[in-house]
């Protein structure tokens, strides 16, 4: 939502879903002791305020509140535990548990950006948003659990420390004509920030985990031609460069399992009347094979190869009054 406040003021509010996956295997799978389920999912509240300079300059600057919501569960080898322990009865993978952790958080950050209006058909942006580390607390909930360790596994609260990157971005818009345009991003995600995810458990007893993860910062390249084939018609389409943070096989989780990706989109505008516009457009993303070799808390390795590809379809209608 956008409202004027004068001829160079400007309020606005947007909530978005800024991160967000989903990962689900089946609970027999080779890599249960690594992961079985995890999902985080976000909402960003973002009011902010535009200031209008000049005729050629604009810059902005709100404020982000977020909360994420995660899950997260794998199995236990207490069978390989009781195996190493000489305790009677005890094999490896023949005593499965299965902890289950979810939890929140709410954690509040910023964002600043400017738009320069170099001439009538070109302009140039920049953007910026902080970074923040969300401090989820939740519980944990152990099933299966044999009776041998029962008392060191209770159903307990549990927290862990998940930071989320700050982003930094450049944009770029030229018009070629009056019926063609093409745009240019380039954006750097701070993801150099996430060295491990760790969890600790309020009960002394139960082994605190930590998965190390020591991701880098990844870029993302973009690059779009629009062409109006109407008054009432946009077509458009783009391609994206998805760096990923993950590039060591013995760092790549299942959880996660990340590689570079490349986004072929397509879309269209129609303008209905001046008071709304209709939005569509498809995605094609393909992810570069993503080889993996991660040893868990319990000394499994993991070995394989993750194939990944996904579609998205989006439709977005805006109403101005």
């Amino acid at each position: 939502y956008a409202q004027p406040i004068n001829e160079n003021f400007a309020f606005g509010v947007g909530i978005s879903a800024p991160w967000g996956l989903q990962t689900d295997y089946d609970s027999g799978w080779v890599g249960r002791y690594a992961a079985l389920k995890t999902q985080v999912v976000s909402a960003n509240l973002n009011p902010s305020i535009a200031w209008r300079i000049s005729d050629q300059f604009s810059i902005g600057v709100g404020v982000d509140a977020q909360r994420v919501d995660a899950e997260m569960s794998n199995a236990i080898d207490f069978g390989l535990i009781g195996y190493s322990m000489n305790i009677p009865g005890f094999l490896p993978g023949g005593a499965d548990a299965v902890v289950d952790i979810k939890g929140h958080s709410i954690e509040y950050g910023w964002n600043a950006a400017f738009l320069y209006q170099i001439s009538p058909s070109t302009r140039i942006g920049a953007s910026y948003r902080a970074g923040m580390t969300h401090n989820i607390e939740g519980n944990a909930t152990f099933t299966n659990v044999p009776q041998p360790f029962a008392p060191a596994f209770p159903d307990q609260s549990a927290s862990a420390r998940l930071p989320v990157p700050d982003i930094w971005s450049i944009h770029a818009l030229q018009q070629i004509s009056d019926r063609w345009m093409v745009t240019a991003d380039y954006s750097v995600y701070g993801f150099s920030s996430l060295k491990s995810l760790d969890i600790d458990f309020s009960n002394p007893a139960t082994q605190d985990s930590s998965l190390v993860q020591n991701w880098r910062d990844a870029e993302m390249i973009s690059v779009g031609a629009h062409y109006r084939a109407s008054d009432t018609l946009t077509v458009r389409a783009v391609f994206v460069y998805n760096g990923s943070p993950v590039t060591d096989p013995t760092l790549r989780s299942v959880r996660i399992p990340d590689s570079n990706r490349h986004w072929v989109t397509v879309g269209l505008s129609w303008k209905e009347s001046d008071h709304f516009n209709l939005d569509a457009g498809y995605a094609r993303v393909e992810f570069s094979d993503a080889p993996i070799a991660t040893t868990d808390d319990f000394g499994h390795t993991l070995l394989g190869t993750a194939h990944l590809s996904a579609d998205v379809l989006s439709v977005q209608g805006t109403w101005s009054f």
